[in-house]
């Protein structure tokens, strides 16, 4: 039986539904306003990784995120008004402790009025987006909607960009603002999502659909190295590694293991011969003719500085760039979280993927599971590996893209544990159903 799209319920971690007979665990449909819900969450997944408002004339001016977010806060009032019950597992439970932890903090902050917006109208929207997300994240189709939004803006601002050709000290630039203006930022935003392309690659049988997820994630190795990033060439390397243990090893998929190093091997090769000496510069900073490389080592420490002598309450949020003495954030999501929050949000950051990656890492899948959901698992642990390692070259605390991770998290390990109870009770069926007939 496929369950893989059949919604589950609100059934708690600890609770075991019956194995009476061989039925869906989820026999109520959530429909309603959590249906509303999950357009309006995907209409404000268009919004803020389209970013329509860049490239369509006369939307610039609109506030385009803003006013796509207010759709699925509305649904999601309207459903807990309707009385649905909502799930809130331990990851949202920290996520919930890290933001009122954070507003703790600003009264405490050198810039009380940053961190004030910061917490609120910056995390506060990406905790609640996370919220949101598990809620109305029900099936198997409607996570890989969301992926594949995601997945093809990355792909085609990479495609633009490399089309603009924009550089900014020989390196590529994004074309679009946002999370995609920066190289370094860009680079790590289209390493997390590249394991989604594979996925949607191994999904497809079609074979122009497959050209195009071939010739999609081709583009975006290429991309990631144009940005002459190097720490999205060490998140595109971890990455890669990820894709090759949980798609290959674990998956079986030897053809996938000899694709990934061929496509690791020649892409490298198209670049320029200034790439790999920026990439030497990572050992040797005689090489760094640009400083950079000292510059993020500065900061790195600047950091640590910081978290140490504000262990309580930090800087305060977003204020890290302020007391960092160059304007300049710490590329490093995990110090920068202690130096603004102190030891407490450092701990409660770290442990918000830590809980995800056990979750989802832990439920065991049967065999006879089906592939769309061996493949689901295996994309979201590969990004969230990615993310992790992208997280110690940028600082990504207050985007968006780690909070929709956690919540694809929760809802594919729903879909595992619920697809793993429906086998369960299958055989113990057909157990029983030979016991009677032997009598």
């Amino acid at each position: 039986m496929n369950n893989l799209d059949q919604p589950w319920t609100d059934v708690e971690d600890d609770e075991q539904p019956s194995a009476a007979e061989p039925k869906s665990v989820a026999p109520r449909v959530r429909g309603g306003a959590l249906g509303l819900t999950y357009l309006g969450a995907l209409f404000f997944a268009v919004v803020y990784f389209g970013r329509p408002g860049d490239w369509i004339p006369g939307l610039s001016s609109v506030p385009l995120a803003k006013i796509a977010v207010v759709f699925p806060i509305i649904g999601i009032v309207g459903a807990i008004l309707m009385g649905n019950k909502l799930r809130f597992q331990k990851e949202l439970k920290i996520l919930t402790l890290l933001f009122f932890d954070l507003m703790l903090c600003i009264p405490f902050s050198t810039w009380r009025g940053g961190s004030f917006d910061t917490v609120l109208f910056v995390f506060g929207k990406a905790a609640l987006i996370a919220v949101i997300l598990v809620q109305v994240l029900i099936t198997g189709e409607r996570i890989r909607r969301m992926m594949l939004v995601q997945t093809v803006a990355f792909m085609v601002v990479m495609a633009l960009t490399l089309r603009s050709g924009i550089t900014q000290g020989g390196r590529l630039v994004g074309v679009l603002g946002g999370i995609f203006s920066n190289p370094n930022d860009l680079a790590a935003g289209v390493a997390s999502v590249l394991p989604f392309a594979v996925m949607f690659l191994l999904l497809t049988r079609n074979i122009v659909k497959r050209l195009f997820w071939l010739g999609g994630i081709i583009l975006m190795l290429y991309g990631v190295g144009a940005t002459y990033s190097r720490g999205g060439f060490i998140t595109m390397a971890a990455g890669i590694l990820a894709i090759a243990w949980y798609f290959g090893a674990k998956g079986a998929r030897k053809k996938l293991l000899v694709m990934i190093v061929v496509a690791a091997l020649i892409v490298p090769l198209l670049l320029s011969g200034s790439y790999a000496l920026r990439l030497e510069s990572i050992f040797d900073r005689s090489l760094d003719v640009s400083g950079s490389e000292t510059a993020r080592g500065t900061l790195l420490i600047r950091s640590l500085e910081l978290a140490a002598t504000h262990p309580l309450f930090g800087v305060g949020p977003g204020q890290f760039v302020v007391e960092s003495g160059s304007w300049h954030a710490a590329h490093n999501s995990y110090t920068e979280m202690f130096a603004e929050a102190g030891i407490a949000g450092g701990i409660l950051f770290l442990a918000l993927f830590w809980t995800a990656f056990q979750r989802l890492r832990k439920p065991t899948l049967k065999s006879n599971a089906p592939r769309e959901l061996w493949l689901l698992r295996a994309a979201a642990l590969s990004s969230l590996a990615t993310f992790v390692i992208s997280g110690c070259f940028a600082s990504l605390e207050y985007q968006f893209f780690p909070y929709f991770l956690i919540a694809y998290c929760i809802s594919i390990t729903a879909l595992v544990q619920e697809e793993s109870e429906v086998i369960k009770s299958e055989s113990n069926w057909k157990q029983r159903q030979a016991v009677l007939c032997a009598e």
